[in-house]
This record gives structure tokens, sequence and C-alpha cells, in this order.
């Protein structure tokens, strides 16, 4: 249910998610996982995969957009493990038309 690729673009290595959108919260849920071939488990990306970009596409109905995360800010935030810290295997992304209610 949840389209995700891997392609070349001008020498770059692009992992792309589709997000979507789930019933009781806002924004859309988006997986950042990769399979270990060993143990058959999922995990976190991590420093040493070859990835440059992560593009996540969202969508409702006709509003459509995309969000681009250079590896950088992916290492910087904590969504790639580092040998520090483990990284996040799913998070949340909020399009403009989205609005949060915050308590």
């Amino acid at each position: 249910e949840y389209s995700a690729y891997r392609f070349q673009l001008n020498g770059k290595n692009i992992c792309y998610r589709e997000a979507k959108i789930t019933p009781t919260k806002t924004g859309q849920f988006v997986t950042l996982w990769k399979r270990n071939q060993s143990s058959k488990t999922i995990e976190p990306f991590d420093a040493s995969d070859a990835i440059d970009y992560i593009i996540i596409s969202v969508r409702k109905q006709e509003l459509f957009g995309q969000f681009i995360f250079p590896k950088s800010v992916l290492l910087a935030k904590g969504i790639f493990s580092t040998d520090a810290k483990e990284g996040i295997r799913a998070t949340r992304v909020y399009p403009p038309w989205d609005e949060t209610k915050s308590k």
C-alpha cells in the first residue's frame, strides 16, 4: 500500500516514498525503513546507506506536493541512524494545507 522506489537522478541516489493520510491524526504518515537482509527485520536507514535524498510525496484530493530532504538533514534530525543513535522507522509530514492543532 505504500509506494517506495529507489532511483538515480543526475548522479544522486534517491529514495522515494508516498505518505498516507490516517483517519485520526493531522499530517501524513510515511515509512522510512529498510529490510535487514540477514535477519529479515526492518530497521531505520543509516549513515552508510547510499541515499543522497529522500523525496516524500503527499496528496489530498487535488492538492499535491513533495518534501525533499537531503541526507545531511536526515542525519542531523535523528531520522537516519548513526553510531551514536538509532534512527526512526516512520514519521509524519505536514503539508501546508494541513492545520495542526496544538494543545
